[in-house]
């Protein structure tokens, strides 16, 4: 008999059957829901270094499945013969004949069962496409329902879970991708052209700051440190400052950081209009700056004689029984403290070694 086919026909059976309906189909839902899994945990809770590698691999598995499934989609669509039109076609119980090319039934592995079409999978990923007019009651044994619509349902569903999944930890902080998004929205790289302590100092960065974002007029921490080797190289920068208008009132929170040291830092403003944090003139960041102009740091350090060393002020402190502690005067004078004392404190220190090298500390004079 002849039977009507055309290479449209063919290619969307191909298609439905290679990549819905096939062992393939079972591997690449399988990778696909994996790889959404995982977009799912790094966007949720980050662990890019564990996840990340997973993500690639599964990837890498797709893009070998689909490379696999596609070459062998190109092999059987350049056999014209078996889709062009009008083919004499003939098949007995042991052997298919089609366009002069002779098929054996008995390499025949299975057949899939479409609308209106047959689809014969022989050994050697040879797929042959079979009208439903013609009768292979004589092989219904190896006849097999198609599951193509059930698969591409898996893949919408998968696909639709997935991104939402995704899409939900991208928003309102829901997850670590929507604090990711939020810093990127928000954070400054600031060069401050300098990753050495005695020479940019305090003022410097901030100045630096200030120049990149714009601070407020009035700013307020009890939360800065620095660390730093011997030699000056800054090591890690930490700060939270508040920011106040001409009013006094609380704007913006900037946090400045630093993990890896270098001569830049990161700033994250972020716009906070409240009262949570009401001006302290006693603690402004002022006062820190001005103490920092004088305080002889490449000295203590010296004369401490450690590699890691710290700067640290967490605002205003209260001193019964002063050791190491210094007044700085507004010209710079420096003198111990011989009596109680509370007012805005910074500390130059060894981290890890407080209890055996007593921190020296310095705190403004007032007349």
């Amino acid at each position: 008999m002849e039977q009507k086919s055309n290479k449209k026909t063919y290619r969307i059976l191909l298609i439905k059957n290679l990549f819905f309906d096939s062992v393939y189909t079972v591997f690449l839902l399988l990778f696909y829901w994996f790889a959404w899994r995982l977009a799912d945990t790094i966007t949720y809770i980050g662990q890019l270094r564990t996840n990340i590698p997973l993500l690639a691999g599964c990837g890498l598995m797709l893009l070998v499945l689909l490379t696999r499934v596609y070459w062998i989609y190109r092999k059987q669509i350049k056999q014209r013969f078996l889709y062009e039109s009008d083919q004499a076609m003939n098949i007995s119980t042991g052997q298919l004949s089609i366009a002069g090319e002779e098929f054996s039934l008995t390499e025949l592995k299975y057949i899939r069962s479409y609308r209106n079409w047959w689809l014969l999978h022989f050994n050697k990923n040879r797929i042959i496409p079979i009208s439903k007019k013609m009768d292979l009651s004589f092989q219904r044994k190896r006849s097999v329902p198609s599951l193509w619509m059930l698969s591409l349902a898996l893949f919408i569903v998968i696909t639709v879970m997935g991104g939402y999944k995704v899409y939900y930890n991208a928003t309102d902080y829901h997850g670590a991708l929507s604090w990711g998004l939020e810093r990127l929205a928000t954070e400054d790289k600031v060069d401050l052209g300098s990753d050495n302590i005695y020479e940019i100092g305090l003022q410097g960065i901030i100045d630096a700051v200030d120049k990149e974002v714009g601070m407020e007029p009035y700013l307020m921490t009890d939360n800065l440190e620095i660390t730093f080797d011997k030699d000056g190289t800054i090591t890690s920068f930490y700060a939270y400052v508040n920011g106040y208008d001409d009013e006094k009132v609380h704007r913006y929170n900037y946090l400045i950081t630093s993990d890896s040291g270098g001569n830049s830092v990161v700033v994250d403003e972020q716009e906070w209009e409240d009262d949570q944090f009401p001006y302290i003139p006693e603690n402004d960041l002022q006062h820190v700056l001005d103490m920092m102009k004088y305080i002889p740091v490449g000295e203590v350090v010296q004369e401490m004689g450690q590699d890691q060393n710290a700067l640290m002020y967490k605002g205003i402190r209260e001193w019964a029984f002063p050791e190491n502690l210094q007044y700085v005067t507004e010209k710079g004078e420096i003198f111990p403290v011989s009596t109680s004392v509370k007012g805005p404190t910074v500390s130059l220190y060894v981290p890890g070694k407080e209890d055996v090298i007593t921190p020296y500390r310095y705190i403004p004079y007032k007349q």
